[in-house]
């Protein structure tokens, strides 16, 4: 006798109605609304990543559309019974109306002729006719060309239903004669409650931080993580383990465990380069992936950048509350950017590991070069040891500790930044202001305190011709003299004018003159530089090295002028 098959809990638990989708709240309101006012149109189109509920969606609106209700007299409705022959029918994908196709097999020309002949043939069962076309980018161009004139025209018992996961490989006609609608990924807690609801009807014993792990590794997909759970239970039964548990999850994921992640990320950060080759020698020991535990550091430091940023964060419940705490106590020593530089140095070194035969040695090797540069000097160090003449005996400054390094060409950077020094003013004044103008000391004083404030602003077009083609003669709150083309300086002086009235309420005098005694921002700030690279120049130890080495070139690594 034959046992009936098991059912994945993704096809068990499949939504039958508008109001059972999860995490679309935006498409249920929308569509419902439609339906129930009888005004969906006659083209729709699906669009998003795999397993949030487009082809459900598809279904949903084709039962919607035909359903009768119990006795056989229904209206359209949003909420189809389920009990009819319609609904029964496309339950069961057997229904005459409702002709399902999958574009990803049948691309050409011939499959859309087929429909097109079919469309023009009423409803044999149900109200309409519907045509739901899965993956339809992967329709070929003659496909779509021949699929153009009755969809713009279709007939009056035929509804088309396109669902994609890429909306940018479908051509412009085709989308100006649909009403899209993009369903977005779900959330991981949304997830997470929904996978311990479906546990609770199942009878199956799990924890939150296992659910966690497979809401995470769901990313955004409920499919994915129906199937994930779906695993997680199977490997229980045979494990004989009371349950879905952790440590059953991060076995079946092949995930560091959490504890060791946060240890791997705390020893990384304070560059303890034999605690990272010991703990990681151990994890691979245990049967960790190289590049799944790159993935692993990445996401726990876009996580702890999260953390840094967002302290919403602290209530994510999808990480336990041990985890939580644990990277607080990370972030509350790092910077932004140092998590900035973080993920710019391990986001190279994944693609390093993934091209590499020899991953786990590769990935050891990523780790070890980033606690390197964790332990070199800030920029903000090196200049202030190079200002102070002790570059060579100190032993801190070191060609490359900005993150370079010295290459075949023998390029050594050295970094400066000029504008972390505020220069005094060399602008002579002018005592025409109000007395309540100068007794305001919250506007700018000086030129460069100006542009700072405008800077603040955001008023970059603005900003960019103030430190490039304005020399200052003379500044007072209120009154700019300054030189620059004549031609430019109307132009200039009007949106200078307006910006200044918007944020100091004050009406400014702006006046040109021939006088070129001023030097510009841009000019100031490279003269500075210059300085500083003569500065560099003389250090004990770039001059033995440019000793050693005379083919060597100084680069100087210059920020811009911003001291935001």
């Amino acid at each position: 006798m034959s046992q009936k098959g098991y059912t994945v809990l993704a096809r068990r638990y499949r939504p039958t109605r508008l109001a059972d989708l999860i995490g679309q709240e935006l498409l249920q309101t929308t569509l419902t609304e439609a339906i129930s006012q009888n005004h969906l149109p006659h083209a729709i189109l699906l669009h998003g990543i795999r397993g949030v509920g487009k082809t459900t969606t598809a279904r949903i609106i084709a039962r919607a559309l035909n359903c009768v209700g119990e006795d056989g007299n229904g209206p359209i409705t949003p909420n189809p019974c389920g009990v009819c022959s319609s609904c029964r029918d496309i339950q069961d994908d057997r229904h005459l109306d409702v002709i399902e196709m999958d574009a990803a097999s049948r691309t050409g020309v011939d499959d859309v002729r087929e429909i097109i002949e079919s469309s023009r043939y009423k409803a044999v069962k149900g109200r309409f006719k519907i045509f739901i076309i899965d993956e339809v980018h992967m329709l070929s161009k003659s496909a779509f060309n021949a699929l153009l004139k009755t969809l713009e025209e279709p007939p009056a018992h035929v509804k088309f239903i396109f669902a994609t996961t890429e909306i940018r490989k479908i051509p412009d006609t085709i989308l100006s004669r649909c009403m899209r609608f993009d369903l977005k990924r779900i959330e991981p807690k949304t997830i997470l409650d929904y996978l311990a609801t479906l546990c609770v009807q199942e009878g199956i014993t799990a924890s939150t931080e296992a659910l966690g792990h497979i809401a995470r590794a769901g990313d955004g997909s409920m499919r994915d993580a129906l199937s994930l759970l779906d695993q997680a239970i199977a490997l229980s039964l045979s494990n004989n383990v009371a349950g879905v548990t952790e440590d059953l999850v991060q076995q079946m994921l092949g995930a560091t465990n959490r504890a060791h992640l946060f240890t791997l990320l705390k020893a990384l950060f304070e560059g303890k380069t034999d605690e990272l080759l010991t703990l990681t020698d151990t994890l691979f020991h245990d049967g960790a992936d190289p590049l799944l535990l790159m993935q692993e550091i990445l996401e726990g430091v876009y996580w702890l950048t999260c953390f840094k940023t967002m302290p919403r964060m602290k209530d994510d419940p999808t990480w336990p509350q041990e985890e939580r705490n644990q990277g607080e106590a990370i972030v509350n020593e790092l910077g932004i950017t140092s998590l900035a530089r973080a993920w710019q140095v391990l986001s190279k070194g994944y693609e390093e590991v993934q091209k590499n035969p020899l991953q786990k040695q590769a990935c050891q090797m990523v780790l070890v070069r980033f606690c390197h540069m964790s332990n070199m000097p800030s920029i903000d160090k090196i200049i202030e040891t190079m200002s102070s003449g002790g570059g060579g005996s100190s032993g801190n400054f070191m060609p490359g500790a900005s993150g370079g390094s010295v290459g075949p060409t023998g390029n050594a950077p050295v970094a400066a930044s000029s504008m972390n020094v505020k220069e005094q003013p060399v602008y002579m004044t002018m005592s025409k202001a109000t007395d309540e103008q100068v007794q305001n000391t919250s506007l700018p004083q000086s030129f460069e305190e100006l542009v700072d404030f405008l800077q603040e602003k955001r008023e970059l077009m603005l900003i960019e011709s103030l430190i490039h083609d304005v020399r200052v003669t003379s500044y007072n709150v209120g009154e700019i003299v300054m030189n620059m083309d004549k031609a430019r300086f109307g132009q200039l002086s009007a949106q200078l004018r307006a910006a200044l009235k918007k944020y100091t309420n004050l009406d400014w005098t702006l006046h040109v003159t021939s006088d070129v005694s001023g030097r510009t921002i841009a000019e100031k700030q490279e003269e500075v530089l210059s300085l500083k690279m003569e500065k560099a120049r003389q250090d004990p130890f770039l001059s033995t090295f440019l000793t050693a080495f005379p083919n060597t070139t100084l680069q100087l690594m210059e920020q811009n002028y911003a001291r935001n």
